[in-house]
């Protein structure tokens, strides 16, 4: 593909750097009107994108680091070896999650009401990233004799003149579904949070369905699962609590007590 999107004057823009900028700035567009449409504070959206923005960069590279835990130092020899260094779709999202989650513990606003005008916004952003991916050749899929192989001919870091399952389009089409989803979603929730505790749903599902078929490093971890799918599990597992917590507080009939009489 094309990792190197345009050199002037030997300053040259990488397409996974653009391209993860064009979806902080489309996600940042549609999550500002969604705010301004809402009625909340447009100033407020914009603090919280800037948290969200700083955990999706540090928990990218944090996680992308401790997978790669081998080559810790060399990784931390210069920031300029840590700046240029790759990151992770997953990691960029728990990074962001709980920096919101600071966020709204310090300035007091309801964390379900923003993170589900927030919540659109995620796979829009991540629609545009795995085009990056795709230029790159990251996120590489496993060898493929299927016609839907892709060859890469350019790229240091996907094996090339290969035919590899497309995964980065794979996700890009999950992302893309996940928006959509969303959007129609948005106008029949049935409670607050609904949108962002559905959005993580759809996008481990999408994670798990698409991992099998990327290229992993072989690991020690138990049934060879990579450090991935258990990041994956772990996300599920806290998330269905919620979703249940959350369904089971709506469902509640109003003035019911426990079984402690509360």
């Amino acid at each position: 593909m094309h990792p190197d999107l345009l050199t002037i004057n030997g300053f040259t823009i990488h397409s996974y750097n653009f391209f993860v900028a064009m979806g902080l700035l489309a996600g940042s567009l549609f999550f500002f009107y969604e705010v301004r449409r809402s009625g909340q504070s447009v100033w407020a959206g914009i603090d919280l994108y800037l948290w969200a923005v700083v955990g999706t960069f540090v928990g990218g590279k944090l996680l992308y680091i401790l997978i790669d835990f081998r080559n810790i130092p060399r990784l931390f020899s210069s920031p300029e070896i840590i700046l240029n260094t790759g990151s992770t779709m997953l990691g960029a999202l728990l990074g962001a999650l709980f920096s919101v989650v600071i966020y709204f513990k310090v300035k007091k606003l309801d964390p379900w009401l923003w993170s589900d005008l927030y919540a659109p916004s995620i796979p829009l952003a991540q629609t545009f990233a795995r085009i990056g991916c795709l230029m790159a050749g990251c996120c590489y899929g496993i060898p493929t004799d299927l016609p839907i192989g892709i060859v890469f001919t350019k790229s240091a870091v996907a094996p090339l003149n290969v035919s590899l399952h497309p995964t980065q389009i794979y996700h890009m089409a999950f992302n893309l579904f996940i928006f959509i989803f969303l959007l129609f979603r948005k106008k029949r929730v049935a409670f607050k949070g609904e949108l962002i505790l559905s959005y993580v749903f759809l996008y481990v599902t999408s994670r798990s369905l698409v991992s099998p078929l990327r290229s992993h490093p072989s690991t020690g971890t138990p049934f060879g699962a990579t450090p991935t799918s258990l990041v994956i599990f772990a996300v599920v597992t806290v998330f269905a609590a919620l979703f249940y917590y959350r369904i089971r507080k709506k469902n509640r009939p109003a003035g019911k007590k426990d079984k402690r009489g509360r």
